[in-house]
């Protein structure tokens, strides 16, 4: 039951955000797909609620969202955090955390929002608890800004954050990382310009740096490795390089009505590369 729970759950939360970006003729196909979910947890939820209800209540909660339903969400995302809290899933409340955080800040109210997110480089043991594995998932491209890379802090942030995630696995647990990196064309930081010629590698990444200020990517995958040493070692790595090309033509023509115009690479450009990697923690833990 708790593999089906997980997989209605999951999936659930996946249609909900479906609904934030599909076209106008998508969207009641993942609403039905939201609503059909949002039953069956229901129902589970009403024979066992110590299990469920937190499950039950965050999709309710992400429905009143897309719904406009702003009152009874607020409700619903404070009812899966008490839920889960309650009874012990400590990653289905930081789950709920962070999508009442993101509903919070998304109406401007901040205070209310902040209340309800943590900054990965902080989070503990004491916060959440041991956990089983760690993802990250386009996150790590954005701890270290450009200025604090000028600084010469960059592998300082790095090591920083892979000893804290390294507190909260068990020996032997894993870190599954996704990120990008900088490409074999990366040029000096002092050359990019969003000046320069279009389609061109400075324009790319002042465009990139626009979109999301105060994120500095790591130079390459090796790097990022050798900063998780000695907690973690490598395990497997993939190069997703057309997935990233992919993602950014898809983000374009998604923005492209708003930002008048379409944004596309292709498979020649070396500026930005993207990696996953699999890292496990060592056995012997985390040396002090």
């Amino acid at each position: 039951m708790s593999s089906a729970a997980d997989d209605r759950f999951y999936s659930a939360l996946s249609e909900a955000a479906r609904c934030d970006s599909a076209r106008p003729d998508e969207r009641r196909a993942h609403l039905d797909a939201l609503a059909a979910h949002h039953r069956q947890l229901q129902v589970w939820a009403e024979s066992c609620p110590e299990h469920f209800e937190n499950r039950s209540a965050l999709v309710g909660a992400e429905i009143a969202r897309i719904e406009g339903r702003a009152l009874d969400a607020m409700d619903l995302y404070e009812q899966a955090i008490r839920s889960a809290r309650a009874n012990g899933f400590v990653h289905n409340e930081a789950v709920a955390n962070e999508l009442a955080g993101r509903f919070y800040l998304d109406r401007g109210l901040e205070k209310n929002g902040h209340a309800h997110l943590h900054d990965a480089r902080a989070v503990d043991r004491d916060t959440f608890g041991p956990f089983d594995a760690v993802a990250s998932l386009g996150a790590f491209e954005h701890f270290c800004s450009p200025d604090e890379f000028r600084a010469g802090r960059q592998e300082e942030i790095y090591r920083g954050l892979f000893e804290n995630v390294a507190t909260v696995l068990p020996p032997g647990g894993r870190f599954y990382l996704q990120t990008m990196v900088f490409g074999r064309n990366m040029i000096p930081l002092d050359e990019v310009d969003i000046g320069a010629p279009r389609d061109s590698d400075a324009w790319y990444l002042a465009l990139m740096g626009r979109q999301f200020p105060g994120s500095w990517l790591p130079l390459d995958a090796q790097q990022v490795v050798r900063c998780a040493e000695p907690g973690f070692r490598l395990l497997t790595s993939s190069n997703g390089r057309l997935d990233y090309i992919q993602t950014i033509t898809e983000w374009g023509r998604r923005t492209g009505a708003r930002s008048g115009g379409v944004v596309e690479l292709d498979q020649d450009s070396g500026a930005v590369r993207q990696f996953g990697l699999r890292l496990g923690k060592h056995r012997q833990g985390c040396p002090n």
